[in-house]
Parts: structure tokens; sequence; C-alpha cells
């Protein structure tokens, strides 16, 4: 399936080194994917990526935190880059899927 294939390509890239900062592991080890089908307002959701650690978005976007929010983080865009370097390869699945239902 194009949409697992793809999530799995940008799990993958997103855990390699110069994505996802490594302190611990522990954030990278926590990146994960899941596939679905399900209607939303009219739009096909065809899967998710993303981590569960409180801390993953702010790593990801960047922003105040720490005591008082005193610190400022610059964002690593770990799982934004990641996405960009495969787009060219979930847009190669998708015309082959395109092309074989005609």
């Amino acid at each position: 399936m194009a949409a697992e294939d793809t999530l799995q390509d940008i799990k993958t890239t997103a855990k390699s080194p110069g994505y996802v900062p490594v302190r611990t592991g522990t954030l990278k080890r926590s990146i994960t994917h899941k596939t679905e089908v399900a209607m939303s307002g009219g739009t096909m959701k065809i899967g998710s990526i993303g981590s569960n650690l409180e801390y993953a978005a702010i790593q990801e976007f960047g922003g105040q935190t720490g005591r008082n929010r005193s610190v400022f983080i610059t964002g690593k865009l770990y799982l934004t880059r990641a996405i960009n370097k495969n787009l060219a390869s979930l847009k190669r699945r998708l015309s082959a899927i395109k092309l074989i239902k005609k």
C-alpha cells in the first residue's frame, strides 16, 4: 500500500542521523506511524506519523519551555523535513496506483 510504504520511509528518514535530536534516544524510539482509512469532513485520512511524548512538539516546532518558560528551543522540523524528503516517492506511488486503476 502506498500510504504504508511512504509512512515507513518517512519514519526511517526521521530516525536517521541529522533529523530527530538525540540525547537519550527516547524521542527517536517514540516515532511511530499508523495507517488507517477513514472519512473526515469529505477528506480521506490515510495515515499518521508522530510521537506521543510531551516534548516531541516543542522539538519539532520550537518555542518557549522550561521553568517560567525561560528557555527558547529552535524547532528541528525533524518530521517536516522527513516528510518533504519523501514527497516525491509518495507522488510516484500514488501515480502508479492511479495508472493501475484506469
